[in-house]
């Protein structure tokens, strides 16, 4: 009995130590697994997008100033000249006839639907099973689907988580430009699982030390 408790005493430790370089040994992992681990403890949820009026070059922006100035100028003077000419205008209208209508409405062209810029409000929150290294980065999809729910494009976004700890949330707020939207298209926010195949779109896995 004497023997077998002194064997077990001795065994022990060392049973301990292998078992907790195996536990350390999992644990570890390459950097990159490491990086998707601390990613897989971030939620994010889009809580709205909008899609933004396009805004007019700066030239056109600057000459349309310019017109609302000249035509602020000639607003009195034309609004005599209209005055005087009603009552010719009226006496010639009888007796020359011509409807003139349609012919400007055909020559204005529909503009053409194009790329928008759309803002978008994610909600983040950082919530590991455990402690581990928080990230000062994080890239999220913004997947671009159809009315019908088939996704047309998902596009990567690296946003800016530096400083939070367990529990803590945050907003982030931005704009993505040249989007195809069309009517009835929806977004949805997520963080992809996992080592991605192309690291070069994932900033916080390069300051990890990935490629």
């Amino acid at each position: 009995m004497d023997r077998t408790m002194s064997l077990l005493k001795t065994i022990a430790p060392a049973l301990v130590l292998i078992i907790a370089l195996a536990a350390v040994g999992c644990a570890a992992g390459t950097p990159e697994e490491q990086v998707a681990l601390t990613r897989a403890s971030y939620t994010v949820e889009l809580n709205s997008f909008r899609v933004l009026e396009p805004e007019p070059p700066a030239e056109e922006a600057a000459e349309g100033t310019e017109g609302e100035e000249a035509a602020d100028n000639a607003a009195d003077e034309s609004a005599a000249d209209e005055s005087a000419s009603d009552d010719g205008a009226a006496d010639a209208g009888d007796g020359e006839g011509g409807d003139g209508d349609g012919e400007g409405a055909e020559g204005e062209d529909e503009a053409a639907a194009g790329p928008v810029n759309v803002r978008f409000d994610i909600f983040i929150l950082y919530r590991p099973e455990r402690s581990r290294d928080t990230l000062d980065q994080l890239t999220i999809d913004i997947t671009h689907a159809d009315s019908a729910q088939q996704e047309k494009a998902v596009i990567h976004h690296t946003v800016d988580v530096s400083g939070m700890i367990k529990g803590d949330s945050r907003q982030a707020d931005f704009v993505l430009e040249g989007i195809e939207f069309e009517e009835g298209d929806i977004f949805a926010a997520s963080v992809a699982s996992g080592v991605p195949a192309d690291l070069s779109k994932f900033p916080e896995f390069a300051a990890a030390g990935g490629q």
